[in-house]
């Protein structure tokens, strides 16, 4: 059910955003924000006008000494019982008009009496998150759940949470630490929407799973995350920017609140192990990079920034003239972009090299010969990821059709420069390619290596 909900809202999104087009404008961050926050809100609620409750709820709380009430931005009633950290778990509710005047006073009471810190804000107007509540521990939160769940009244009145914050009957639940959960979901949306309407992807073909391989790629470029509104080259916002979107990959992935529970308390020990780092040093993660993923990252970022001379048919030094140079012990073969240099450097050796291609079974006489069959490899693979998103579900065809005609109509050249993979690599390097490993098509190589059926000896045709 959740799925089918966030297909529908990134369709309507996108089709939003053609309209847009047409008038020569794009969808923008602040846009999808607002939908979202308004999406499953009946017409009827969305005029409702909550300050007319805030006395009333103000003369409530006063009889309790351990409630303050106080006005905050945006003209939001704020309620509060001590201070909370901005690492803290944040419950989204949402009730109707009919409920919500004694629901607040309900919800209240029951953090009153059981004296759980906390931090809330109701908001001015009827939306997926009038009211929002920011508590510290897990324990907590469950509990204020469990009693939501337990009360008809509250029950009765629920409204839609948004439909992209990780969901516990009617509950949202969100992180956002130094950063805003809205503000980066709002923006890696609308980038998803605007870029698939730049690649000419079909109604189709917008969904949960390609919006999930978006934000997965995304998060694969950290000059990405800087671009979010506010991160402002602040390190600590771009963590937690990034820590955001990867909750709602996961959150869209499984519906099960247990994990956002596990994420929430992997943050916690994770800033409290940078928290003993003393400020004075720069602190660097202790966990070792992913060899392989970092050779292929260094592999893709060097042939698409140096797409000639590849097998020598070019007097210019290629991608995999810099790739040999590194591997013959000068570390100048490996570009700066990303901080690669530093990375490899601490992180790939050439035995670790070695090591890779012996796993991964590539044939070849020499280390040279390997690293010429794997490099080609990596290449075709990422041409076929980008093909994938540009043409959903005929990515394999597509890619089939250029190793045929040699057309680069087949190949999208607004992906991540697929297209100078393509023209380095070729049809006929494919076709070479193809003879390395002992497969006769692209579309036994996908089944072989694209799914991990990688084979332990290779039969040359």
């Amino acid at each position: 059910m959740r799925q089918m909900e966030t297909d529908n809202v990134l369709k309507d999104l996108y089709e939003s955003n053609i309209n847009l087009h047409e008038n020569k404008l794009f969808l923008k961050p602040s846009m999808v924000k607002n939908y979202l926050q308004k999406r499953g809100i009946p017409d009827s609620e969305l005029d409702i006008n909550l300050m007319q409750y805030y006395n009333e709820w103000q003369n409530t709380f006063r009889g309790y000494s351990n409630l303050h009430t106080y006005y905050g931005i945006n003209n939001s009633l704020c309620i509060k019982n001590g201070d909370v950290s901005s690492d803290c778990i944040c419950m989204s509710i949402s009730l109707d008009n009919r409920h919500i005047e004694q629901g607040v006073k309900l919800i209240f009471d029951f953090l009153a009496r059981q004296n759980i810190l906390h931090r809330a804000a109701i908001k001015d107007k009827i939306r997926t998150d009038s009211i929002v509540i920011k508590l510290a521990k897990k324990e907590d939160a469950i509990n204020l759940q469990n009693f939501i769940n337990s009360s008809r009244y509250l029950q009765e009145g629920m409204l839609p949470t948004n439909s992209f914050y990780p969901d516990n009957n009617r509950v949202g639940y969100t992180y956002n630490g130094s950063t805003s959960y809205d503000t980066a979901v709002s923006y890696v949306i609308a980038n998803y929407i605007n870029r698939m309407y730049e690649l000419g992807v079909e109604l189709k073909g917008i969904n949960t799973f390609s919006f999930c391989q978006y934000i997965n790629d995304f998060l694969q470029n950290k000059n990405n995350i800087s671009e979010i509104p506010n991160i402002n080259g602040n390190m600590e916002k771009a963590q937690d920017a990034s820590n955001i979107l990867e909750l709602l990959r996961h959150s869209l992935e499984s519906s099960n609140i247990d994990d956002y529970f596990k994420f929430y308390e992997w943050v916690k020990k994770r800033k409290k192990v940078k928290s003993n780092v003393s400020n004075d040093k720069k602190v660097e993660s202790n966990v070792p990079e992913d060899k392989e993923e970092l050779l292929k990252e260094y592999i893709l970022t060097t042939m698409k920034k140096y797409p000639k001379g590849f097998d020598g048919n070019d007097q210019e030094r290629s991608g995999l003239d810099f790739i040999i140079l590194f591997i013959n012990g000068n570390f100048n073969g490996v570009t700066r972009d990303n901080n690669l240099r530093e990375r490899v450097r601490k992180n790939l050796t050439v035995s670790d090299i070695a090591n890779i291609l012996i796993n991964n079974h590539i044939p070849g006489a020499n280390l040279n010969q390997k690293l010429n069959i794997y490099v080609k490899m990596t290449m075709l693979n990422e041409m076929i990821r980008c093909s994938n998103i540009k043409f959903p579900n005929q990515g394999l065809d597509a890619v089939n059709k250029f190793i045929e005609t040699g057309s680069w109509q087949y190949i999208t050249q607004s992906i991540d420069n697929a297209r100078n993979l393509a023209k380095t690599l070729g049809p006929e390097g494919i076709n070479n390619l193809f003879r390395s490993v002992g497969v006769p098509n692209i579309y036994r190589y996908a089944e072989e290596f694209l799914e991990g059926k990688k084979q332990n000896n290779y039969h040359r045709n």
